[in-house]
């Protein structure tokens, strides 16, 4: 998860998952495909197209077409510690945030 977290790490997702020379050569090698794994029915080759020309594309403002995914780990608090931050250990969570203010059966 910190991986996906470090800037640029959605060009080496790009990359990672896009085609390789092993996959010129067996083309059953692409990493799109689960891992050794044959893909499965609905995953045509032409929806594996869309998915590589999506994920390459550049947005007007730099962004990458998998930015948005990788934001999402960026963003969130929820993470493993690291040198320099505690991750989700350093969260300070207050008991307040958690109280129930309307009437409430607990059966």
């Amino acid at each position: 998860m910190n991986w996906l977290r470090q800037s640029g790490s959605e060009i080496a997702l790009a990359n990672l998952f896009g085609p390789s020379s092993k996959e010129k050569e067996d083309p059953d090698a692409n990493k799109l495909e689960g891992c050794g794994q044959k893909h499965p029915v609905w995953f045509t080759g032409k929806l594996r197209d869309a998915y590589l020309k999506a994920w390459a594309h550049r947005g007007e403002d730099g962004s990458h077409g998998l930015t948005g995914g990788v934001n999402y780990y960026r963003a969130s608090p929820l993470h493993p510690p690291t040198d320099s931050q505690q991750g989700a250990a350093g969260i300070k969570l207050d008991p307040a945030m958690f109280r129930v203010k309307v009437k409430t059966r607990v059966i």
